[in-house]
């Protein structure tokens, strides 16, 4: 068996024990570089933890710390841009624009005024004099529900941005019609596909049990933020509760909780709830697996549960959810998400179950095949020096975090 250090090394930009939704994005670009790259080194770099220094031509020290090769105790000691062979944004909404207080665009915040991508990419890979092959995989926005992009023409500087960042990658796909819309406006071409979070179950050899309840999950207001939106909270509450009890006459019901506080906000508004939470994202692949169908709030709840051939009505306010639709998925504005329009949505789910499952397989499979000749284009030539490396460890086995 070669030593870990003959391995290629596959830098992946993501976050590290932070939320699951971000690991089942990355396990999906994982699935997908392992069907032409089977044998790799994988280092996963926290992006809100990445201390980079703007040093042109990549010199300099870059890290008020190192990570770990996991299982081994290893300390890393290198700048994992500089010593990788490829480098993966994985997802992210790395597209977004908000405006001030009082919903106008004279100061705003937006991608650029973000710390990890000012370290990351205008600190880091723009400066690198021969920076390794990027691909930016499953990008989005974050924006009101109903945006058309037009708001992000405030910023000519952040779609300059956008348009360098495209430029450096080789390859770049968005997850959501608005980002499509928002490249287009660049003046840019790119490939809208599902998120990759539908193979995440696949990364894992992870596959469909036997249904056994339904799961919920809930995010006070839809999601993390209103931008700018008035948000009716109260009535996405009152909502969830009844569409807990009517579920809950019917079927076991399991609310899925991706956080310490949707716990605890879950308990507070059904004290009797079977609510589920762990610290290990597998754990939630093997229960999404158990669902029969969903109403999540958690836009990528709904795409593994898609990815096992199960539907969800995804309900949120902001165009992260909208990643659904690509899946063929019913999404619906908080607002809008009245307990009627859910239930038979859900009558929907258990009268047909085969038909959404052959609907969402189809798509996952046409998916796949657009993803893997997309991939197979642009790594031709790092595949070719890895060819014949049938000593090297499988790729899950030798993982480094780099984090503070």
């Amino acid at each position: 068996m070669h030593h870990t250090q003959s391995l290629l090394r596959i830098a992946f930009i993501t976050t590290v024990d932070r939320n699951p939704g971000d690991a089942f994005i990355r396990a999906g670009i994982e699935y997908l570089i392992q069907q032409h790259i089977p044998y790799y080194r994988g280092i996963y770099v926290d992006k809100h933890e990445y201390l980079g220094a703007p040093t042109q031509g990549g010199g300099g020290s870059l890290f008020a710390s190192m990570g770990r090769l996991l299982g081994k105790g290893e300390q890393g000691t290198e700048d994992p841009f500089l010593s990788a062979d490829l480098v993966v944004q994985a997802g992210t909404p790395f597209y977004y624009i908000v405006p001030d207080a009082d919903g106008a665009y004279e100061s705003f915040s937006s991608s650029l005024t973000t710390g990890w991508i000012g370290e990351v990419w205008l600190k880091r890979l723009f400066c690198l004099s021969s920076p390794p092959p990027l691909l930016n995989l499953a990008v989005g926005t974050c924006q009101p529900f109903f945006s058309d992009a037009l708001e992000f023409e405030h910023s000519p500087a952040l779609l300059d941005f956008i348009r360098r960042t495209v430029d450096l990658s080789r390859l770049t796909t968005v997850r959501e019609k608005v980002a499509e819309r928002l490249l287009e406006r660049c003046g840019l071409q790119t490939h809208c596909l599902p998120c990759t979070a539908i193979f995440a179950a696949d990364c894992h050899r992870i596959y469909p049990e036997k249904p056994r309840f339904v799961c919920l999950n809930y995010m006070e207001g839809g999601a993390h933020y209103n931008l700018g939106q008035k948000i009716d909270s109260d009535g996405w509450q009152r909502a969830f509760q009844e569409i807990h009890r009517l579920l809950s006459g019917q079927y076991p019901v399991v609310v899925m909780c991706h956080s310490p506080g949707e716990v605890l906000k879950v308990r507070s508004l059904l004290p009797d709830a079977d609510t589920f939470f762990s610290p290990n994202y597998e754990d939630y692949l093997h229960m999404y697996a158990k669902a029969r169908f969903g109403v999540v709030n958690r836009a990528h709840s709904a795409m593994v549960l898609a990815g096992l051939g199960r539907p969800a009505v995804v309900v949120g306010n902001d165009t992260r959810v909208r990643m659904a639709e690509l899946m063929e998925l019913p999404v619906t504005f908080v607002n809008e998400a009245t307990t009627d329009r859910i239930i038979a949505w859900c009558t929907d789910f258990a009268a047909r179950p085969d038909a959404w499952r052959e609907r969402l397989c189809a798509i996952k499979v046409a998916s796949r095949e657009k993803y893997l000749q997309l991939l197979g284009a642009c790594l031709e030539d790092i595949v070719e020096n890895v060819q014949g490396g049938e000593g090297y460890l499988r790729s899950d086995s030798t993982k480094t975090v780099h984090r503070r």
